[in-house]
């Protein structure tokens, strides 16, 4: 008997978050990841939900999220990963340099794509800090981001945690200042960015809202020199070692590969596949998308940092990274399972399905 009465308990309980589901829906009209022009959906209604979201087994979601703690040493056992390939870039081109096997010119290229791949796949740990989940204390994770993660980028978590958290209560609308899903994924979009173009509108765009909000600029300057130092030092180096394509390999890819990846994931994140290129999103309301694209080799590098969960953590921004698969298992054994199966797709196929609309 209290067996039956407890599956009575879990079933009932189980009901009562599909109520919170169907609200959910009844609010948003379109789902998330699908609905142009709209400034409220999954994200906003799950924030004054969840407090009645329970599993099929009865559990409290409020109960579970309590037991995702940041997993501090499986983050910067990825962050050292990230280090390590790029010594490991750095040695194939050596090695080629030595033992001559491709020209030069493919050298370069293949160096600046894999550079600029694992560049990008750190700076997103950024992101992480941004959230004060790479240490126990604020102070601890934003030391270890000056040292670790600010000297590729120039800029300091402090200059940008609250321009970012704004992006946050902002997605999807002219507020919002991560503006790159803004723009169309068209092949000139993508040249622009390859040529730098792109990312230079992005840092001054970036540079007038800080002025705007009177973020504390000040204090980017010693990372800006620790960052010109990091870098001089690699090409520095390169050039003394008569390394030449692997200092040319280094300087495309921070100017072009890592920025153009960075861009391009951004526009495969938030933007809706109903957006027109025609329509200005810095006026216009785009709405709120955002998506899962899985795990995989792909997706879990050039998504690192929970980005390739991007839509659990618009839901939960503050969980780690490193505990955003366990939340969405747990979401998936609740009613809001079909809801998250719509927003689940891949990269590539963002990538096609935006690049032809």
């Amino acid at each position: 008997m209290p067996v039956a009465s407890s599956a009575g308990a879990d079933s009932r309980q189980f009901r009562a978050g599909r109520v919170v589901a169907e609200r959910i829906e009844e609010a948003s009209n379109l789902d998330l990841c699908e609905a142009p022009n709209r400034s409220t959906g999954l994200i906003s209604e799950f924030a004054h939900s969840r407090g009645e979201l329970f599993n099929r087994s009865g559990a409290s979601y409020l109960e579970f999220k309590l037991s995702l703690a940041p997993r501090y040493p499986r983050t910067w056992l990825n962050i050292t990963g990230g280090y390590l390939a790029l010594i490991m870039t750095a040695v194939a081109m050596m090695v080629v340099h030595a033992v001559p096997l491709l020209p030069a010119a493919v050298a370069v290229l293949l160096g600046a794509l894999s550079f600029g791949w694992w560049i990008h796949y750190l700076i997103l740990f950024f992101h992480e800090a941004l959230h004060f989940n790479l240490a126990p204390t604020k102070q601890w994770n934003d030391r270890l981001a000056a040292v670790f993660i600010s000297p590729l980028l120039g800029f300091n978590v402090a200059t940008f945690r609250d321009a970012h958290f704004e992006h946050h209560r902002h997605l999807g609308t002219p507020q919002d200042n991560e503006v790159s899903y803004f723009s169309a994924l068209t092949p000139r979009f993508i040249v622009e960015s390859i040529l730098g173009i792109r990312i230079v509108r992005a840092l001054v765009a970036k540079r007038r809202y800080l002025q705007h909000t009177q973020a504390p600029s000040a204090v980017a300057w010693p990372t800006l020199l620790s960052s010109a130092a990091f870098h001089g030092s690699v090409i520095g180096a390169s050039l003394v070692a008569a390394q030449y394509a692997l200092a040319i390999a280094w300087v495309a890819a921070m100017i072009s590969v890592a920025p153009a990846l960075n861009l391009i994931r951004q526009i495969l994140e938030h933007r809706d596949f109903a957006a027109q290129s025609s329509t200005d999103y810095s006026r216009v309301v785009h709405g709120p998308v955002a998506r899962i694209f899985g795990d995989g080799p792909l997706a879990s590098t050039f998504g690192a940092a929970g980005f390739n969960r991007h839509l659990l953590h618009h839901l939960e921004p503050q969980i780690s990274c490193t505990r955003l698969r366990e939340l969405e298992s747990f979401l998936n054994d609740t009613a809001l399972a079909t809801r998250l199966a719509v927003c689940r797709t891949t990269y590539w196929t963002t990538f096609v399905r935006l690049l032809r609309a």
